[in-house]
């Protein structure tokens, strides 16, 4: 290829190989030395590398400047409103609005944006992920006192960075109407903040594009943040640029499953917002990222996956979490989705909440969307239909404080009752339930899913019996080992198992219920701890640990103890 600058033009050989979609590629100019070197670049095809030599990041020297880097964004626009099937909507209509917008006026227009009621008109809009960052620095916020006045106006010198930035933002793509949480729900009217997070499904898969602003921390960090400039040098007479690759760890590009340090990607709403987003314009750092079920994509290219490159394993063991709720739709059968979705809670389970009371709520959309794709009925963050793998959950922190998130009614056998990271670390051997779940109730004091949970039973049958908490085993640094005393005579255990405290641990020689919940392939028996509760009846119990009961002889269906002792089969609830 030949590359040309200020009227001259020098001769550049570019030696490229392609192994599995990754093109590992060096480029000198004539005879002389290579001028840059990078490792790999995981790109779509040879033409997508060819298109990135023109992309502002790479030449450009002003990194301050947003425009020159617009004509980037609206290829990836272009690219994914033309070209990817599973990014468009079913509907040819236009979107209807959400039920308060921001209006930015006609294209073109400086007036200052207004809180807009569009009453069921349909047109584009964009949706704003932020962080709110906490007391220290509040986003401005539409409140039951202010909300005429919004409707009138809002004076932008009042508004956050973030805010600032994202609607110039849409204004350069021509779209005249922004969704912004805090200003679009009515902060301090319960009814409507319940009602409209009940919307949050439908607000993100409407919108055009989601604006995410990854790398603030708070509202005043903004989203327009400057790339490192090009260095500018001269080789035999002619002006070149060069820039390093930049390994911009954003929260969507994140495919792997290691945690992220980016802002945004720890903040517990912003999870469903990238999942139920058809595409989020991700403003990093460094530089710009892009994420549609089709493509992922970086500014730089180093990062540049197609569709077919990002299909989940059917094996819950390699499942990588789903980029976008759509993926769910293009696997197999029901099995692989609910893989999907424990991954999700291990992920979800990790970020962070301003308030504890959010971490059901603040998952609500999905939940939506995912009952409707499985036809399940959701139990305070579990599925009815694998209620055997679902309480499978296990505290995935080590000797830390943990605290229990009573405030919202969260029952004890909810992941969500934890305010710690879960893991399904169980499920890779579950292959046969030993409950029937007899009643599962869950009632709201409002809203289904976003409301206060009043009630939360389930009633199940199974075998239920004791166990003693014995020594601590040294290799397994956050368990106990467990010594069957009760309901376990049968001749094929060999006393013993191990098990994981929600909590604090109990000591040894205290003496537990346990409820058989699962069998695994070697015929161990997969296990929920449990107390008795300070009720009225003594079959009500809580839950406080996951366990395991070895069987260490081959199972057969004549000595499953299980099925023999039919005297320790019990109606029992948990709470």
């Amino acid at each position: 290829m030949r590359y040309s600058d200020s009227g001259q033009s020098s001769q550049i050989t570019v030696h490229i190989r392609m192994v599995s979609r990754i093109l590992r590629f060096r480029a000198s100019c004539g005879d002389g030395p290579c001028l840059f070197w990078t490792s790999e670049f995981c790109c779509s095809s040879l033409w997508a590398l060819g298109q990135l030599a023109v992309r502002p990041i790479w030449h450009c020297c002003n990194g301050s400047l947003f425009q020159p880097r617009l004509s980037t964004v609206i290829e990836w626009l272009t690219d994914c409103m033309t070209r990817h099937p599973l990014c468009r909507s079913s509907n040819t209509e236009l979107p209807q609005l959400p039920t308060r917008v921001l209006d930015l006026g006609p294209p073109g227009s400086s007036t200052w944006p207004m809180l807009f009621i569009p009453n069921g008109k349909r047109a584009l809009y964009t949706a704003l992920s932020h962080r709110w960052g906490g007391s220290a620095n509040p986003p401005l916020r539409t409140t039951l006192v202010n909300l005429q006045n919004r409707m009138k106006g809002i004076d932008p010198t009042t508004l956050s960075k973030n805010f600032q930035d994202a609607i110039y933002i849409t204004r350069s793509l021509t779209i005249r109407y922004i969704w912004i949480d805090s200003l679009y729900i009515v902060q301090d009217d319960n009814d409507d903040w319940e009602q409209e997070s009940a919307k949050m499904a439908a607000v993100y898969e409407g919108s055009h594009l989601t604006i995410a602003a990854t790398a603030a921390a708070h509202g005043n960090v903004g989203c327009l943040h400057p790339f490192k400039p090009s260095h500018r040098f001269e080789f035999h007479d002619t002006v070149y640029f060069m820039r390093l690759v930049c390994d911009e760890n954003f929260e969507a590009l994140n495919l792997d499953g290691k945690s992220n340090i980016a802002p945004l990607s720890q903040r517990g709403w912003a999870f469903q917002e990238s999942l139920l987003s058809r595409r989020v314009l991700h403003f990093g750092k460094n530089q710009l990222g892009w994420k549609c079920v089709s493509r992922h994509t970086s500014e730089d290219g180093v990062l540049d996956l197609a569709e077919t490159d990002m299909k989940l394993p059917v094996r819950f063991s390699g499942a990588a979490t789903p980029v976008s709720l759509r993926t769910f739709l293009h696997m197999r059968d029901h099995s692989d989705r609910y893989s999907a979705w424990y991954r999700l809670v291990e992920h979800y389970s990790a970020r962070k909440f301003t308030y504890s009371k959010d971490k059901l709520v603040a998952l609500a959309g999905v939940v939506e969307l995912f009952r409707t794709m499985v036809d399940d009925v959701p139990l305070a963050g579990l599925w009815k239909n694998y209620l055997h793998c679902s309480l499978l959950w296990e505290v995935s922190t080590v000797n830390k404080v943990r605290q229990a998130n009573t405030i919202f009614g969260i029952p004890s056998w909810s992941w969500a009752y934890v305010d710690a990271p879960v893991q399904y670390a169980a499920l890779d051997d579950v292959t046969s339930g030993d409950i029937d779940l007899l009643e599962g109730i869950l009632t709201f004091s409002g809203q289904e899913l976003t409301s206060r949970i009043e009630n939360a039973r389930l009633v199940v049958r199974g075998h239920v019996g004791d166990v003693i908490v014995g020594r601590r085993d040294l290799s397994r640094s956050s368990s106990s080992m467990l010594d069957p005393v009760l309901g376990m005579s049968s001749p094929d255990i060999s006393g013993g198992g191990y098990c994981h405290f929600d909590f604090a641990p109990y000591p040894t020689g205290f003496q537990l219920s346990y409820l058989a919940v699962s069998q695994d392939r070697g015929g161990n028996t997969n296990i929920l701890l449990l107390t008795r509760r300070n009720s009225a009846s003594a079959d009500e119990f809580s839950r406080v640990g996951v366990g395991k009961i070895f069987r260490y002889s081959a199972p057969t269906e004549s000595s499953n103890y299980l099925t023999q002792n039919s005297t320790a089969t019990r109606v029992i609830t948990l709470i």
